[in-house]
């Protein structure tokens, strides 16, 4: 499952949860899929905020989501991982 789907469709989630359930243990990957996670949000965060930036009409557009709802959905995103690893030392290496 690993290499057919949640590598190839950068499938970052599936990657932790297929970490969690195999048992495997390979630290370096753990860790880079979870700085995935963060740069995908992080990049998303900044086109976001490049969008809000263009000109007010586009602010206006998307006033009602704000740069923080997506920072909120981040958050969120996080939680339900760590909600559904915890307390697996494979998938969410809290003392890394």
């Amino acid at each position: 499952m690993y290499q057919n789907y949640a590598e190839p469709l950068v499938m970052h989630k599936m990657k932790l949860l297929l970490f969690h359930v195999s048992d495997y243990r390979a630290e370096g990957l753990i860790n880079s899929t979870w700085e995935a996670i963060f740069a995908d949000g992080q990049s998303y965060l900044a086109r976001r905020v490049h969008l809000l930036n263009i000109s007010q009409s586009v602010r206006e557009k998307f006033s009602s989501q704000g740069v923080d709802d997506e920072a909120t959905a981040m958050d969120q995103t996080v939680s339900e991982l760590v909600q559904k690893l915890y307390p697996s030392d494979v998938a969410l290496p809290l003392g890394a």
